[in-house]
């Protein structure tokens, strides 16, 4: 039996354009089974749009779409489709035939954790049928029901001899890894073959990466997976080929996983264009290469918005960074309105110090003229945050942070000039530009500042970002307080000091624009804390 493995990219509530891009791959697989992600029909996750009972009926009249097309082909057709029974909704597989369903599974294990919140929109289902097919008795899973051996224990004994699991699994930098030790668990205990096809696409902050593949009963790979792209994977089950699967550097993987998420976030919202603020650091050189990467030179283009801290290093950089992209820049002083602000309010402040109040004018005022042109220019305005920033409140509200989109926004300062080191030696899956060296080296070296005041530089007030950044993973990723880290070296007090500017920055995240999440737990919805809190640290 041969079996096609359908990783597409689909678009929330979109049902004919999903229903068509199925046909479409259905009528390629020229297989005699093919297979589709989790919840393909609808998208995922469709939030509470499946709480809708007419976006339910449409659901149903596109299944029933689908039963009459199964007639004119060939192959039979797994589908993932939300399906309401009485008033009890699922998340379900339906096995199509020749205008049949052959078997509906119900999905057992509804994910209620990090980003996943399925409970509070599906049933549980309890049926491991069986399906005969082709000779062949087929177990389906439906993404979390593989993630434990209970639900593939219960389809062994129910005489399942191939293992096929649909998922809509996002992306983060160890979930392909997470992904093998399960699926490998599961062929190692049985010693059937287990089939793994998934969702490829950006949704929202969640990116979904692919990565469908084939394992033996040998656990050896039949079919190796591609990541961040369609394709349609097809493979005999009988055969004895196996593959050799090399994975990817964390940096390939993290880099093109934010290139799939800011394309399919401007495409799928109905734009083309973005606008970015170029400043000379790393972080807008970074994300001004990935959007470049994301939507091509001619659908980028870059603002200079200098101030009188602004150095001429600064400005030269943001040129030549233009330059290597082949993107528009346009230079726009903020002086004369910096000027004048201070004017207006200096009855006010008059005898009042210089301080952060001065600094994020300059910020506001950028944020103001490039939401000007964004509306004006019909241009998504990228923000160019990243997670350090986000996490201690280093980033401006109505300032820096305004935007529709944070590409690095889940990603450490520390791991940005990973990236900006690996673009410049790499070029990215189905890049826009196919051009090295696109990062120009003294934003890589120079001394990071936010140049609002006469020789800023970030570590004035913050621990080096070696430093911060290790003390923010043991706070975000690995949900640590300060007390446990200082039992593993670090200073109590410093790590006290981050823990505290972490959570008093929450109200800033709350007000933040998304951007695609990439790490094991980003500072959104992996992570919930009351804004107003009195909770104090002992020590």
């Amino acid at each position: 039996m041969k079996i096609a493995l359908c990783q597409i990219n689909v678009v929330v509530g979109a049902l004919d354009y999903n229903l068509t891009k199925i046909k479409d791959f259905w009528m390629q697989s020229k297989a005699d089974l093919t297979v589709f992600p989790e919840l393909t029909v609808s998208g995922y996750p469709a939030q509470d749009f499946i709480e809708n009972r007419f976006f339910l009926s449409e659901c149903e009249s596109a299944l029933n779409d689908l039963l009459e097309f199964s007639k004119t082909v060939t192959s039979a057709a797994l589908v993932g489709i939300p399906k309401l029974v009485g008033d009890r909704l699922y998340n379900a597989a339906v096995l199509i035939h020749k205008g049949v369903i052959l078997s509906i599974v119900y999905k057992t294990m509804l994910p209620n954790y990090g980003v996943f919140d399925e409970k509070r929109n599906f049933c549980v289902g309890d049926n491991h049928n069986i399906v005969e097919f082709h000779g062949k008795k087929l177990g389906i899973l439906v993404c979390e029901d593989a993630w434990t051996l209970d639900i593939p224990k219960a389809l062994i004994s129910n005489g399942a001899e191939l293992l096929i699991s649909i998922n809509a699994s996002p992306f983060n930098a160890d979930k392909n890894t997470e992904r093998y030790k399960v699926s490998n668990n599961i062929t190692d205990s049985f010693e059937v073959p287990y089939l793994y096809v998934n969702l490829v696409g950006g949704q929202d902050e969640l990116v979904f990466d692919g990565g469908s593949f084939a394992l033996n009963a040998k656990s050896e790979y039949m079919l190796s997976p591609k990541f961040f792209e369609e394709s349609i994977y097809t493979i005999d089950i009988n055969s004895d080929i196996t593959q050799v699967y090399k994975e990817e550097c964390l940096e390939s993987n993290i880099y093109n996983a934010i290139v799939l998420g800011l394309r399919d976030y401007v495409i799928k919202n109905g734009f083309s264009k973005c606008i970015i603020g170029l400043s000379g650091g790393i972080d807008s050189a970074i994300v001004a290469a990935i959007a470049v990467d994301a939507l091509g030179s001619k659908n980028v283009k870059g603002y200079l918005l200098p101030s009188r801290f602004s150095s001429d290093h600064s400005k030269s950089d943001a040129q030549d960074l233009a330059s290597r992209l082949n993107i528009e820049i346009d230079e726009i002083s903020i002086e004369d309105m910096f000027e004048s602000a201070q004017a207006t309010l200096s009855h006010l402040f008059k005898g009042l110090d210089y301080d952060i109040t001065e600094e994020n004018m300059q910020s506001r005022i950028r944020g103001l003229l490039l939401m000007a042109l964004s509306n004006k220019f019909g241009s998504l305005l990228i923000s160019t945050g990243n997670k350090s920033e986000y996490a201690v409140g280093y980033a401006t509200i109505y300032g820096d942070m305004c935007g529709a989109y944070a590409p690095i926004k889940d990603v450490y300062k520390t791991d940005v000039y990973n990236l900006a080191a690996w673009r410049n030696k790499n070029i990215p899956v189905n890049s826009m530009l196919k051009t090295l060296d696109v990062i120009p080296q003294n934003s890589i070296t120079k001394e990071p500042s936010a140049e609002l005041r006469e020789g800023q530089k970030d570590q004035d007030t913050l621990p080096g970002y070696d430093t911060l950044d290790q003390i923010l993973y043991q706070l975000i990723e690995l949900d640590k307080m300060p007390q446990e880290l200082a039992q593993d070296g670090f200073d109590f007090d410093l790590s006290s000091k981050v823990y505290n500017m972490l959570i008093k920055a929450e109200y800033k995240r709350n007000q933040s624009t998304i951007g695609p999440k990439v790490s094991k737990r980003n500072l959104d919805k992996d992570r919930r804390y009351p804004i107003t809190n009195g909770y104090k640290i002992k020590k």
